[in-house]
């Protein structure tokens, strides 16, 4: 059994000691025995670029949570989640950067049934079987 982390915005926005939050759980959980899903949308709402968290860390994320995001149109948050390929994140560059490195598994969520829909036909089009 593994344990599970799926990130939020604070991971990067907030620091302790000036050691961004996201930097200190990397480096101190095992890779073996904590898994790492990457929400490629909610970290631009802390300041971070999902390309170059991967880059980071190769090897660490067995789960890729795909989002876009687009300036947020009202609320406290600078971004806000969109159909995928409409918005700020390079959805398909990240996803290649970790495939290139270990299998992985791509989750997404909506409750809208026409989002999700909309979802898995983009990303049929990036990634044909």
């Amino acid at each position: 059994m593994k344990f599970g982390y799926h990130n939020h915005d604070f991971e990067f926005s907030e620091n302790l000691g000036g050691e961004m939050l996201y930097d200190i759980m990397m480096k101190n959980t095992d890779a073996k025995l904590v898994i790492q899903q990457l929400d490629i949308g909610n970290l631009y709402n802390g300041g971070a670029n999902a390309a170059e968290i991967v880059k980071k860390y190769p090897g660490r994320f067995s789960s890729i949570h795909v989002k876009d995001e687009i300036k947020a149109s009202e609320g406290n948050e600078k971004y806000e989640s969109t159909i995928l390929g409409a918005g700020i994140v390079n959805t398909k560059d990240v996803i290649d950067m970790v495939r290139k490195i270990q299998r992985m598994f791509i989750t997404s969520s909506s409750r809208n049934h026409t989002r999700a829909r909309h979802r898995l036909i983009v990303l049929k089009k990036i990634w044909p079987l």
